[in-house]
């Protein structure tokens, strides 16, 4: 016993050890813990195959922004080269096993849209512009009453059982085979424009897009095939496609009821997201 009550006494301080020890004090009640909450998956998790971290999960937990997430949205570099949201979304997610590349993009879009509530608030001030009569005004939101998430719609097309689904054309009558583009399609395709603008190449981002999305055409997978008919698509089969591939993804939307001051003109229209909605003081 007594040598337990040896071992569990406080050390005796001596007089010049008094002021770190007062600075142990200090730093321990400055000791904050960053919070982390959970962001519910527009994908549900069912569109990720067996052995992902998120098959069949419906949320991800994400750590709070901080001063190392606003030193990510301020980098130059990270902005020039089109990576700044993703390399924000990898720093956020707490599972390691997770990149914001393996994300399914309307899963991506609901981690960015909850990291960005976590570091600056629910308010979102942005210009919109009035689909009638043009006129511009000031608008401010609060991104929880704006944000909506948009499940797959099982109606608007075929779902196969690997997680691709079919779209039949009007036109031609073909069926195309599509799959659920990934935070990685979405960077390559970012990519793919700033070479294609940095060497002075005509812009393709319809093909480009249709080519990514398209894995199959009638039951065929022959990529020569496919890019091909992509490009030879009537454009009322190309605007089909999009029409329906839209519905099928899961996804976050931010939409609002509209009324114009100045014409009167009122619908609902999607809240466009600009350079404020990450960095609110630009």
């Amino acid at each position: 016993m007594a040598r337990n009550k040896s071992r569990t006494s406080a050390p005796k301080v001596e007089h010049d050890d008094a002021p770190a020890a007062a600075a142990a004090t200090q730093t321990q009640e400055f000791n904050w813990s960053n919070p982390t909450e959970f962001v519910d998956l527009p994908s549900g998790g069912k569109y990720y195959p067996e052995g992902h971290p998120l098959h069949n999960q419906d949320a991800l937990e994400i750590r709070f922004m901080t001063a190392k997430e606003e030193d990510i949205l301020t980098s130059q570099s990270l902005i020039r080269k089109g990576i700044v949201l993703d390399r924000l979304v990898d720093s956020v997610i707490v599972d390691k096993r997770i990149t914001s590349k393996d994300l399914l993009v309307g899963d991506k879009n609901a981690v960015l849209i909850a990291a960005r509530v976590t570091g600056y608030g629910q308010e979102y001030n942005v210009k919109v512009t009035c689909p009638e009569c043009g006129e511009e005004s000031e608008e401010e939101f609060l991104i929880e009453d704006i944000s909506t998430i948009k499940e797959a719609d099982a109606s608007a097309v075929v779902w196969n059982d690997d997680g691709t689904f079919d779209i039949h054309l009007p036109m031609t009558k073909a069926t195309t085979t599509c799959r659920l583009m990934t935070g990685a399609d979405e960077t390559a395709n970012t990519q793919r424009r700033k070479q294609m603008k940095k060497h002075r190449m005509p812009t393709s981002a319809l093909t480009t897009l249709l080519r990514t999305m398209v894995v199959k055409l009638n039951g065929n997978s022959d990529r020569a095939m496919i890019n091909g008919f992509i490009d030879n698509m009537p454009a009322r089969d190309a605007r089909h496609l999009r029409i329906e591939y839209t519905k099928a993804v899961p996804n976050i939307e931010l939409r609002t009821d509209f009324d114009c001051g100045n014409c009167e003109h009122s619908s609902e229209m999607e809240v466009p997201l600009n350079a404020g909605f990450f960095w609110p003081d630009a």
